[in-house]
């Protein structure tokens, strides 16, 4: 089946499955992925942190710490960063797709009482960990907890002004939006723009009535409609 068509299956779905939308986006840049082999390297970890009795915020990050997961200070912006397989592997990523790793395995310790759920904090993504009416904030690139008044002024130093809103639990949907949102990022940095539209409409079949992706989306088309008609008129006159 085509790509685009699973992930729109995907996150059409009650109960999106994050990992998988994950790895569907990563599939499209790496075409031979093998998503169920990924996934079960998601499982193994998960198997792990049960072996390791993680039951609690500070024991998952000194597990994820001790298997070599980081965040990539040294390359940050690299697109491999976004890509779950290659974090998976490479053990290091950006605050979002580490974010997904530490989502899916809390899913499957069936024997801890922990819930999370991503923040989409402007810049910075981060963990929230629920448990006994505890909530427990975690940056998962800098493997620790944090506080509000820490992501707060983390926010200052960019010019914005608290507001708890930025707080707000994150659904699936909207972390895979994010996710595409880094590729289509670093791809429009490298005017590669048919990479760009694929992002668009991996976005679009996530939120299909969101105003400001159709209107990116018409826009980039008409200027690589507009790149392309000048090439041609160039190529008349030579």
């Amino acid at each position: 089946m085509d790509n685009k068509k699973r992930f729109l299956q995907t996150v059409s779905q009650d109960g999106v499955d994050l990992a998988n939308g994950a790895l569907l986006i990563a599939r499209h840049f790496r075409p031979r992925l093998d998503i169920d082999y990924q996934l079960g390297l998601i499982d193994s970890l998960a198997a792990d942190a049960m072996l390791s009795q993680v039951s609690n915020p500070a024991t998952l990050v000194e597990f994820f710490s001790a298997k070599g997961f980081h965040g990539n200070n040294d390359d940050y912006y690299h697109k491999d960063n976004s890509l779950l397989d290659q974090v998976l592997v490479n053990k290091k990523g950006i605050p979002i797709t580490l974010a997904i790793v530490y989502l899916s395995v809390i899913e499957r310790l069936t024997a801890t009482d922990m819930t999370a759920n991503g923040v989409s904090f402007p810049g910075h993504f981060l963990l929230s960990i629920n448990q006994q009416n505890n909530q427990y904030l975690i940056d998962v690139f800098e493997a620790r907890q944090v506080t509000q008044q820490a992501c707060y002024d983390r926010a200052a130093a960019h010019g914005l002004q608290p507001d708890p809103a930025y707080f707000q639990p994150a659904t699936n949907q909207d972390i895979l939006c994010r996710l595409i949102e880094n590729l289509k990022v670093i791809h429009w940095k490298a005017s590669d723009f048919t990479t760009v539209l694929d992002c668009l409409d991996y976005q679009l079949m996530i939120f299909p009535q969101r105003t400001r992706l159709l209107e990116q989306q018409h826009e980039l088309r008409l200027m690589i409609n507009n790149s392309n008609s000048d090439h041609s008129d160039t190529t008349q006159l030579h």
